[in-house]
């Protein structure tokens, strides 16, 4: 299901290949190219309110290192 990043961070020290959303430890990650990885702090599902993501992943389940756009 489509959804926007409304706020994220980048992070060093983690390995994401680009377009993998990963879940660790609470936190949930997506690769984006290179050696960039960003946090994802507060998304929002097309036609749906913002939420944080950990309130997201109450909802959601993610697949072991889940690609986007497939």
């Amino acid at each position: 299901e489509p959804f926007c990043v409304l706020r994220g961070k980048p992070v060093e020290g983690r390995a994401v290949a680009l377009g993998v959303l990963r879940y660790e430890k609470r936190q949930l990650f997506v690769g984006c190219g290179g050696d960039s990885v960003l946090e994802l702090l507060e998304i929002q599902l097309t036609g749906k309110k913002r939420v944080s993501a950990q309130a997201f992943l109450n909802g959601y389940a993610i697949g072991e290192d889940e690609k986007l756009g497939v």
